[in-house]
């Protein structure tokens, strides 16, 4: 999912190598301005790997061929495809771009009743950002939507979408248990064993004599797919989902679902993920797929959901033969001090993995309380990295599929 933040500007000051040019933070994100804004100014921050609307570049002049803007005096700095990346200015980091919130007046939207922290793709009809999908990826999403898939289960409910740690981490409770993770940089894979909620031809037929039974089954499935056919995953046309949790499958319990990716070689030496030219391998042999858990929840008949804390998923991986996802320190409570917090979690976020020589994706923040999240936060570099691969249109992303 990809959207737009309206937000304040914060923390600006002079750009060290540009004269005409200054830093600001935003949502926690480092993002380069000019100089007419000012401090606590309000405005649309449109964070990396994604597409602006050629309408909106065309209103607001930002295409860098003058002739597809409004104003063909003006020269922008958006090439033809629009995309928002990660990059560089002189040296320094601008994570995504930030645009006045006037940018917006082309959509007709009264923008005084814009207000900070809301998040949105369109105003008034006009979509104006979407995530950047390669042309690969989109062809493939087309195949795969015509696939043979299994109906939604209620029990086997699809991992939520994790949200960016900056934008909430005024939500997080003075006394919440933290735990900070590396990102796995792989695919995701849930698997559980569930009340399959819809009858097949067997139990239609012991339905119609009055004989209800329940039909437990065990799943492996994608983030959003639920696999069906055998053992082979639908895309890769690989048994590595199967042969990574083989061992577990057996010993789950009733109404337990777990939640992590899943890393493997494929048989032309190439890695489930791979950015570029790197494999992210996390050190998983060639034969032996991995799955690294982050989350595990279990469901009774009546529906009542019990999510696992943090030392729980831990002691039922080590049950069921299991890796969890590697912690980055050790679990603290939090004492409220939010600069401290990003401080850490930022340290942590960039360099190298900590199972392999390649580059760390990022962390993940888990948070416990009074409410569950996982938040996420990614390193620069590997967004740099990201983007610099999606230049190659021929890039397929499995997780956008």
């Amino acid at each position: 999912m990809y959207n737009a933040t309206i937000t304040k500007l914060t923390n600006i000051r002079q750009h060290p190598n540009a004269d005409r040019l200054k830093l600001a933070t935003c949502i926690g994100e480092q993002v380069v301005i000019g100089l007419d804004h000012q401090e606590g100014e309000l405005g649309i921050y449109f964070p990396c790997d994604g597409q602006l609307s050629s309408e909106f570049c065309y209103n607001n002049n930002l295409f860098s061929n003058p002739e597809f803007n409004k104003n063909q005096n003006v020269k922008g700095y958006f090439a033809n495809n629009r995309r928002v990346r990660a990059q560089r200015f002189r040296g320094e980091k601008s994570n995504g771009i930030w645009l006045p919130l006037d940018s917006l007046s082309f959509t007709g939207y009264d923008l005084v009743q814009l207000e900070e922290n809301v998040d949105l793709v369109g105003l008034n009809g006009h979509v104006f950002c979407q995530k950047y999908i390669t042309e690969a990826t989109k062809n493939i999403s087309r195949q795969q939507k015509t696939a043979n898939l299994r109906h939604e289960i209620t029990m086997f409910k699809m991992h939520f979408e994790t949200a960016k740690f900056k934008q909430y981490v005024d939500t997080i409770n003075i006394g919440d248990l933290i735990v900070i993770s590396e990102k796995i940089h792989s695919t995701s894979q849930r698997v559980g064993y569930v009340l399959d909620n819809q009858p097949n031809w067997l139990d239609k037929i012991f339905n119609l004599f009055g004989f209800y039974r329940q039909n437990w089954t065990k799943l492996i499935g994608t983030r959003k797919v639920i696999l069906c056919g055998g053992e082979l995953d639908s895309y890769y046309k690989d048994a590595f989902r199967y042969k990574a949790v083989e061992k577990a499958l057996p010993n789950l319990y009733k109404g337990e679902v777990l939640y992590g990716e899943v890393c493997a070689w494929l048989s032309h030496d190439t890695c489930v993920q791979k950015c570029g030219k790197i494999n992210f391998s996390y050190g998983v042999s060639k034969d032996q797929p991995k799955m690294f858990v982050y989350r595990i929840v279990r469901t009774n008949e009546d529906g009542k959901e019990i999510e696992l804390s943090w030392n729980q998923v831990k002691s039922r991986c080590g049950e069921l033969g299991l890796d969890y996802v590697p912690e980055m320190c050790d679990p603290f409570i939090y004492n409220g001090n939010k600069e401290e917090l990003i401080e850490l979690v930022d340290s942590l976020t960039d360099g190298q993995s900590t199972l392999d020589t390649h580059i760390r994706e990022g962390v993940c923040i888990r948070v416990e309380g009074k409410d569950f999240h996982i938040y996420k936060n990614k390193s620069f570099a590997f967004l740099e990295m990201e983007d610099k691969a999606k230049d190659d249109e021929t890039v397929i992303n499995i997780d956008e599929v």
